[in-house]
């Protein structure tokens, strides 16, 4: 087959990637499911070697948009057979970036669902199978969400330590680097992420510095992400507010969370990702504590925040 057919598929696949954020999860995963099966479609038309390659890493590039899909979905039995999938494909072909990034994701619905020694597990192998740069600052990134829900500060602070030290390498990994988007990893990414890992261990003075920062970048422009990063980096910052006693001023940071037309608690249904979800939950169970029974701001952000988790994603049939 002419190599311009692979050559524009491989283009839309990362077309999508770099649009991740900015499109609901369950639209992202019915374009990356057309792709799959168009990308298998192509490799029973060739047996041209390169080719073969080419195919084998765009199936396992929409295994991952479906995984990072259906994750955001909550649909997580889904999201590990894609996983898994991408996995295979990338090992298939040699290709080191596609199995620290399908491990990386392993490990991230492992914590999702509460297996932290797994997650952990994941997050040792992503690390050590990731070429330099990208590639590594992420795996780096999520080992400490891992070492986080197993409650471990001190390897969370060696881990964000790794990863703030790999921006300074050097790297060209094929999927990390030049694609972008989902499959790339932000400053504000990985600030955000130590927010969400210092807040696991307690740490609240570190993660509000992170979270604080991470919206720094938001607002710089220099995070090519949509709007759910400033969502969680909000709820994280809130979180660290309401454990200080300032449910208000929680309040205050999330009031403006994605856009100034767009607020937080108007966010559409297919928008509210997993990951926001997650967030707003840690929120409404800090605000049932009973310190804050009769006081009238915290019991105002419990209704909004019980209001806005009421409302799901709806889940497209193709992936169910």
């Amino acid at each position: 087959m002419p190599d311009a057919d692979i050559a524009e598929l491989l283009t839309e696949i990362a077309d999508l990637a770099r649009a991740y954020g900015s499109q609901p999860p369950g639209a992202v995963g019915v374009r990356a499911l057309h792709l799959h099966d168009r990308a298998r479609g192509l490799l029973t038309s060739t047996r041209r070697p390169t080719q073969q390659t080419d195919l084998y890493l765009a199936l396992a590039q929409c295994s991952a948009l479906l995984t990072s899909a259906t994750s955001d979905l909550g649909l997580w039995t889904t999201a590990e057979q894609y996983a898994a999938a991408a996995y295979d494909y990338g090992d298939g072909i040699g290709h080191a970036g596609v199995r620290a990034y399908t491990l990386g994701l392993k490990a991230m619905i492992a914590y999702w669902t509460g297996r932290p020694a797994e997650a952990v597990d994941f997050g040792l192998r992503a690390v050590e199978a990731a070429p330099a740069g990208l590639a590594t600052v992420r795996a780096q990134s999520l080992l400490a969400r891992a070492w986080g829900h197993r409650g471990a500060p001190d390897q969370v602070d060696l881990a964000l330590r790794a990863a703030q030290g790999a921006w300074e390498d050097q790297g060209s990994d094929e999927l990390h680097d030049p694609a972008g988007g989902e499959f790339s990893w932000t400053r504000a990414q990985h600030e955000r992420s130590a927010s969400t890992a210092w807040l696991q261990v307690g740490r609240h003075e570190e993660a509000s510095v992170a979270a604080i920062q991470a919206l720094r970048l938001i607002r710089s422009r220099a995070a090519n992400q949509g709007g759910s990063l400033e969502v969680e980096a909000r709820a994280d910052l809130a979180a660290c507010l309401i454990l200080r006693g300032q449910p208000d001023a929680a309040q205050e940071a999330l009031a403006p969370a994605v856009e100034v037309l767009s607020p937080l608690w108007s966010t559409p249904a297919d928008w509210r990702r997993t990951g926001m979800l997650s967030r707003m939950e840690r929120i409404a169970v800090l605000l049932t504590d009973p310190r804050w029974r009769g006081v009238s701001q915290a019991q105002d952000l419990l209704a909004l925040t019980r209001a806005f988790l009421a409302t799901r994603p709806t889940v497209p049939a193709v992936l169910a």
